[in-house]
């Protein structure tokens, strides 16, 4: 599977890993899909794969959003073969205080910076 986030061919991604100090430190993933999710139900989810810590909704330009004290989720339309809505999850892993503000506040002035330009490279805004 491809991990490159391109409009002309809209596959879900894997998870991609930023590593610091040889330790994953970031864990980013993104998906098109035809649903239109709620992120708080995701972040309040059980799951070990997406739920996160203490979850509260947060303004994201044009989108829905969620960020947890150790990631956040993104959707916002965006009409390809792939699906209308596109999705971009954030998670931190390791070495991170889960109980942390500092966290939350990083990951939403992050997700603020970073969500929109990425709608915006894909032709979504």
């Amino acid at each position: 599977m491809e991990d490159r986030v391109e409009r002309k061919k809209p596959n879900p991604s894997s998870w991609c890993a930023v590593y610091v100090k040889g330790e994953t430190a970031v864990r980013l993933r993104f998906s098109w899909h035809s649903d239109r999710i709620d992120p708080m139900r995701i972040a309040d989810s059980t799951s070990p794969i997406l739920g996160l810590e203490d979850p509260r909704r947060v303004e994201v330009a044009g989108s829905r959003a969620v960020a947890g004290n150790n990631g956040s989720i993104a959707t916002t339309p965006c009409e390809t073969r792939g699906g209308s809505q596109f999705t971009l999850a954030v998670l931190l892993d390791g070495g991170f205080d889960t109980n942390r503000n500092a966290d939350r506040s990083d990951l939403e002035a992050f997700m603020k910076a970073y969500f929109p330009a990425t709608v915006e490279t894909l032709g979504c805004a």
